[in-house]
């Protein structure tokens, strides 16, 4: 008689400090969060399953901002991994941002087992575990191999990652997958990656930016032993399969698990027999109870820390109206982009905000700050050549319209099918025209740096944001930049910083863009 076995894989990504679905940020009750994972999770009553995440966990939300900034023995984000039952964990990129030690005591507080085959200190790994053998009594031999992402190097300032040597991801892959398959002789391996695809996954069409950061394809495709492949860092949605060979990304803020389910048949070794898979939406799942009381203290102390005032302005920054922050540049785009250049000593600066935030009262809290600029973004300094520079500004100028009534209005595309105000960009360093149109393409005119006219060829260094900087907005002019320098440190935190240290910001307004309606 054939022996049957089926086993439920579960995979996460990209928490980024979300445990629960309030973002405590100003937006509530999002479809996110670990502790809906958990609801999920507990719903799920199969005999065999693997729980894997894929890291960056502790960096890029006000909680895990307020958990850096007050450090206890009670370390939420390892609780809330531990109360979901996780069997495996991979540090992702953004777990490095604040320093080895900070994330020795994460992974020292999880219960689940750490992987990672690629970063090595003195030859030696710096984690504990390359991959782990799962053997099932009565069932098979299930590998998992833990790889982050190689790239780390040219985000982290050199003390956060000291004496730490990060191999190739696929060449940590190609060489896991063989001396597993020569010495322990599995049934089944997975690859659990903090990285992405530098190609599209279903059509092959290349999509790299730099060639060494996702290399999710070429594990997937040259080696062929890796029967699924588990990914993050892009978060980016991604179901795909290949006959029985399966790969996953799930989004951010663990919005989406995956679950695949793998049968296995023995006659006189096991085989795969049939695989199915697909993406989880945690939408249809609230909040757990459990993670939310054992959490209770730490959430209590956030809300009252985002309370806290960090400073003062020298006058209100709020924004009511989303479309005039636009039409007029608001105060906070100056603010911002004078924060990126000094931090970044860009020539130019160009940043985005959220469709609805609230801006800055007189009176700065922490919150504040969080509810103005939502993003997990952090900055990339690039050089940019002049004619560049005139596409990516007449790519933002398709904002705006004439709409019936003779007035400027948002594009349509950036209402529907969802709204998207945070595609458009205000660029400070230079000066310059937008024409909008009722019956042809919008573009911009009177380009100027330093009240001159800028050259094609002329080269300029450039601030802009890393949602920005991997092509979010539907952008293609982002291609043709050379990256100068990644600054690891989300935007949110440099903000305030800067409000810290100043006590009072006070912003010289600069009327450097000018909206000309053509009728």
């Amino acid at each position: 008689m054939k022996q049957t076995f089926e086993l439920h894989i579960y995979h996460t990504s990209d928490s980024h400090g979300h445990l629960t679905s309030d973002s405590y940020s100003g937006l509530k009750n999002l479809p996110k969060g670990l502790s809906r994972v958990s609801s999920f999770f507990k719903k799920q009553t199969h005999d065999h399953q693997l729980r894997i995440d894929t890291g960056d966990t502790i960096q890029g939300s006000p909680l895990a901002y307020i958990y850096k900034e007050n450090q206890t023995d009670f370390h939420p984000f390892a609780e809330t991994l531990n109360m979901l039952k996780y069997d495996y964990f991979v540090p992702g990129n953004h777990d490095f941002n604040y320093g080895l030690r900070y994330l020795d005591k994460m992974v020292h507080s999880l219960q689940a087992k750490t992987l990672c085959a690629n970063v090595f200190i003195d030859k030696n790994l710096y984690f504990s575990y390359a991959y782990d053998i799962k053997s099932y009594d009565h069932g098979p031999r299930v590998a998992i191999i833990g790889i982050t992402n190689n790239y780390i190097p040219n985000w982290e300032p050199k003390e956060n990652i000291k004496n730490l040597y990060f191999e190739n991801a696929f060449e940590s892959a190609k060489r896991v997958v063989s001396e597993i398959k020569k010495n322990e002789k599995p049934d089944y391996i997975i690859v659990a990656y903090h990285g992405g695809y530098e190609c599209n996954p279903i059509t092959g069409k290349d999509e790299s930016k730099n060639s060494d950061e996702n290399l999710g394809c070429k594990i997937f495709t040259q080696i062929k032993d890796v029967d699924l492949l588990l990914t993050g860092h892009e978060h980016r949605l991604i179901e795909h399969h290949d006959q029985h060979r399966f790969i996953y990304q799930v989004g951010y803020a663990a919005s989406h698990v995956s679950h695949t389910t793998v049968t296995f048949i023995k006659n006189e070794e096991w085989n795969i027999d049939n695989v199915e898979g697909h993406l989880v939406s945690m939408e249809d799942y609230e909040d757990d109870s459990t993670v939310i009381d054992k959490l209770s203290d730490f959430l209590y102390f956030s809300d009252q820390e985002l309370n806290q005032i960090i400073g003062k302005a020298a006058s209100n920054f709020l924004i009511s109206d989303p479309l005039q922050a636009r039409l007029n540049k608001h105060i906070v785009f100056q603010y911002i982009n004078e924060v990126q250049m000094k931090t970044t000593g860009a020539m130019i600066s160009c940043c985005g905000l959220g469709n609805d935030v609230t801006g800055f009262h007189e009176t700065i809290s922490l919150r504040d700050v969080l509810n103005t600029y939502v993003f997990p973004n952090t900055l990339y300094l690039c050089e940019i050549q002049g004619k560049d520079l005139i596409e990516a500004l007449n790519h933002n100028a398709q904002f705006f319209k004439v709409n019936q009534h003779n007035d400027v209005a948002i594009n349509d595309t950036y209402l529907y099918p969802k709204k998207e105000l945070y595609n458009y960009d205000v660029f400070d360093g230079i000066s310059y025209d937008i024409c909008i149109y009722k019956d042809k393409k919008n573009h911009v005119q009177n380009v100027k740096y330093q009240e001159k006219p800028i050259d094609d060829h002329q080269v300029f260094t450039i601030v802009l944001n890393s949602y920005r900087m991997s092509g979010g907005g539907n952008i293609n002019w982002h291609k043709k930049l050379k990256v100068i320098k990644a600054y690891p440190l989300d935007i949110t935190e440099i903000l305030i910083n800067d409000i810290k240290s100043k006590k009072q910001i006070e912003v010289t307004y600069h009327n450097n863009i000018k909206i000309i309606k053509h009728l």
